[in-house]
């Protein structure tokens, strides 16, 4: 029963393999259970936490610049899910395709996102996301596409209010147009530095918020009051790439992340 709840006994432990630190719990709730009942009743909430709070469901996103992954290490890793670059202004990633099929291959599920540019038409921004669909690959079963909203350097200046305004419905015009396509709500990967840079628009705030924020514990931006992924950290190490990566988690059991998969019900 633990099992289809999510929980990740018996297979794994608190220290998210069955190792050292799961067998220190149980052994701590084995003495536990043999205290008297004041001392129990402050130990045992906290042992029982430790041993049946399901483990975050881990993943990565990646772009040219790991270059070619070993998809079957990653996985055997653990990681369950990977979001994939595959295109930037109007530029399809070169190892976009690659990534792509490599990850399904592998188990993994995959979502592919875009770099976004404001300087760059956005019905060009989103043919050059969607290119990579146009012949047998296919879109379904995959994670909802994803906007990368960041400071680009290569992008016009966002100094004034005119140009924030610009850039954001510049943006929704994507989301709205690649949703169309796909069927699935994009999310909004971003951080709350860049957000408050433009003001901390509301325009998006029905995607869901990918943060991007590499700390203890994530900082959202006001306009959001929940994640849905966030990139905790930019350094990571993976078996099968070579080099760092950035690592997320899901907020959410496996059984949600493919719920993600599914299409929106049309409302007729």
């Amino acid at each position: 029963r633990l099992l289809e709840l999510g929980f990740p006994l018996p297979r794994y432990g608190a220290d998210g393999v069955w190792g050292q630190e799961s067998l220190i719990a149980l052994q701590t709730f084995e003495r536990a259970c043999l205290l008297p009942q004041s001392h129990r009743d402050e130990l045992l909430p906290a042992t029982l936490a430790a041993i049946f709070t399901p483990l975050p469901v881990q993943g990565i996103d990646v772009s040219k610049y790991q270059r070619t992954i070993d998809w079957a290490q990653v996985a055997a890793a653990k990681k369950r899910f990977v979001y994939i670059r595959l295109s930037f202004s109007k530029t399809i990633d070169k190892q976009g395709a690659l990534n792509w099929d490599g990850a399904k291959k592998a188990g993994l599920f995959v979502g592919g996102y875009h770099f976004f540019r404001n300087t760059t038409p956005v019905d060009k921004q989103v043919d050059a996301f969607l290119k990579i669909f146009q012949g047998a690959r296919s879109h379904e079963g995959s994670l909802p596409p994803a906007l990368d909203l960041e400071w680009d350097k290569l992008g016009s200046p966002l100094k004034t209010r005119p140009a924030k305004q610009d850039y954001i419905q510049k943006a929704l015009a994507w989301m709205e147009a690649v949703e169309a396509r796909v069927g699935l709500r994009p999310i909004v990967y971003t951080g709350p530095s860049f957000w408050a840079e433009i003001d901390n628009p509301m325009t998006l705030e029905k995607y869901p918020l990918w943060v991007a924020k590499p700390a203890r514990a994530p900082k959202l931006p006001p306009t959001w009051p929940d994640y849905l992924f966030w990139q905790y950290s930019h350094t990571g190490t993976v078996p099968g790439i070579v080099g760092k990566v950035d690592l997320n988690i899901f907020r959410g059991t496996e059984r949600q992340l493919w719920a993600l998969t599914q299409p929106c019900p049309k409302v007729s």
